[in-house]
């Protein structure tokens, strides 16, 4: 299945795959679909491309150290990466809600909550 997308199973993140410039993001930003949750949220628009492509924003001021938001990253993207197969060609945006978290446990629930929420739609 991530053959199809061109996805390989060396647990790469190819650029095509990853929103980049500041023009994604505010077409992304621009009125788009979303699920909530908690402590994150996933921000999705159609693109006009063949394949789904992802980004994440973890702000230093909701989660402190380096380690907890280098960690959230590599979840989001894993997340994102067994998905592909099964996601629409839209861009996928994911968001730290408001607050301080400094307990992250249980997140990968809320991650797969999202998705399933999003897929339903």
């Amino acid at each position: 299945m991530l053959e199809e997308r061109g996805m390989q199973e060396n647990n790469t993140f190819p650029r095509k795959y990853r929103l980049l410039c500041s023009a994604d993001f505010d077409a992304v930003f621009a009125k788009p679909l979303k699920a909530r949750s908690k402590r994150l949220t996933l921000l999705s628009k159609k693109n006009s491309l063949a394949h789904p492509r992802f980004a994440s924003l973890v702000g230093k001021s909701k989660l402190k150290k380096a380690v907890d938001r280098n960690k959230l990253r590599r979840k989001l993207k894993e997340s994102f990466r067994i998905k592909t197969g099964q996601l629409p060609n839209n861009d996928f945006l994911f968001l730290l809600n408001r607050g301080k978290h400094s307990d992250m446990e249980g997140i990968e629930l809320e991650i797969n909550q999202l998705w399933e929420k999003f897929l339903k739609n």
